[in-house]
């Protein structure tokens, strides 16, 4: 008798082969294409946390009235938010918020080498700095700080509770560095960006650099 409605499923054709081996090709292309994408977009995305952070800060230093501290620590790669709570006592600090950088690609902090002029404010903002902390929290560890008391941003001062500290501008740059700058410390940046904090107010604004043959000196916001 003759078997009817049976297909043989000894395996798949040549054809079929040819087919799915193209689609797992689309698939990891689009695959890496995401994951590239969102690398090269890291340092917009760490910049915005920053200065969501920095914007906290400010609310809360103006509603509280209350010294914010924040915290860009070099020695961990990290950011951080902390409530300097009893003024004058460095031991009851309460950090609130930590935020460690995004990908080791990014940098945070001072300027990439390929920069030739930074943003421009109507106050002086210039580079953040860093230094060893004589904070308990941060001891020994290298950070810079920017302080926020009734709404302005105020250096470190001179010891861990901020005696001396007086209002400063600073800017803080985050970059990304250039895929050709393969040395083990990388200077060179391909996407820039700038925080600038104002002393007098606190206030904060994100910007820009627009490369022209690899030179950063073109700033919007």
């Amino acid at each position: 008798m003759k078997k009817t409605g049976n297909k043989s499923a000894a395996g798949f054709s040549i054809i079929e082969l040819l087919v799915i081996v193209a689609l797992i090709g689309i698939l990891s292309a689009i695959a890496f294409m995401s994951f590239s994408a969102s690398k090269l977009y890291e340092a917009d995305r760490q910049a915005l946390q920053i200065t969501d952070l920095l914007q906290e800060a400010r609310q809360r230093s103006l509603s509280q009235r209350n010294s914010l501290r924040v915290e860009i620590n070099s020695t961990n790669n990290s950011i951080r938010l902390i409530d300097e709570m009893k003024p004058g006592d460095a031991s009851d600090d309460f950090v609130i918020r930590t935020l460690f950088f995004l990908h080791e690609g990014v940098f945070v902090g001072t300027a990439p080498a390929n920069l030739s002029a930074g943003p421009t404010e109507s106050t002086p903002v210039l580079p953040i700095s860093y230094s060893t902390s004589t904070h308990p929290l941060s001891i020994g560890e290298k950070v810079a700080v920017i302080r926020f008391r009734k709404g302005n941003a105020q250096n470190a001062g001179t010891d861990a509770i901020g005696t001396n500290s007086i209002p400063t501008g600073a800017t803080v740059y985050i970059w990304s560095k250039d895929p050709n700058d393969n040395s083990v410390n990388p200077t060179v940046g391909n996407i820039i960006r700038a925080i600038t904090i104002i002393g007098s107010s606190g206030n904060s604004r994100l910007w820009k650099c627009t490369i022209d043959a690899g030179d950063c000196s073109q700033w919007s916001y």
